[in-house]
């Protein structure tokens, strides 16, 4: 076809006869129209042929352009609403505090320098008495053997009780616990009904009885 319209023809039907002219003008004893005339239905078909195989390719052509438009369209129209969409907010983990915090289970030598004296007769349902106090021991605190229980002392408001009890002048036990603390004057009552805290004439002090605890 391209080549019918580079000499000039219009008519493709035309183009092919012109050629077939050509070919069999050299050649004597053939009546050319009459030839022309004969043959002139096939070669409408098979230009025909030629033509509806050309416009066939063209329309495939056209509709799988048409199809890769469309997609391109789509691609385009997608990635324009994913860049019109706010970015996803990053979700942020809740911090937890310190009061949130699951609490560690405290020891008992830390739970005895909170208190500063730990009394057998409240420890409620604690099994093995004796290897708590053995533990607290160990650990650095003052066990008393007190009358019908122990106590556990921390060493620090140990010392400084029996600074205090020294410095106290009076033998009155009445008048020597207006210088204590409510613990310590609990404590001292303790000692005193246990008879292991005396008030020495000689050095005209509290002191008390102990040798080892």
């Amino acid at each position: 076809m391209e080549k019918a319209s580079e000499k000039g023809f219009i008519d493709i039907e035309e183009y092919v006869r012109e050629l077939i002219r050509r070919e069999v003008a050299g050649e004597t004893g053939y009546d050319i129209d009459s030839l022309m005339e004969k043959i002139k239905p096939r070669i409408k078909r098979i230009v025909e042929d030629i033509v509806n195989e050309y416009m066939r390719i063209v329309f495939e052509n056209r509709q799988k352009i048409a199809e890769l438009s469309e997609k391109i369209d789509e691609i385009n129209r997608k990635i324009e609403e994913a860049l019109a969409k706010p970015a996803p907010r990053q979700i942020q983990q809740p911090r937890i505090t310190e009061a949130q915090r699951p609490r560690r289970r405290k020891r008992g030598i830390e739970i005895l320098h909170e208190q500063k004296i730990l009394f057998e007769s409240r420890l409620g349902r604690l099994r093995d008495r004796d290897r708590f106090f053995d533990y607290l021991k160990r650990e650095g605190a003052i066990i008393l053997e007190l009358e019908g229980e122990r106590v556990a002392v921390d060493p620090e408001f140990w010392n400084n009780f029996l600074e205090k009890i020294s410095s106290i002048k009076t033998p009155d036990e009445v008048e020597a616990q207006r210088y204590l603390s409510p613990l310590e004057k609990e404590l001292f009552n303790r000692l005193r009904a246990s008879q292991l805290v005396i008030f020495d004439s000689k050095t005209r002090s509290w002191r008390v009885m102990l040798e080892e605890y």
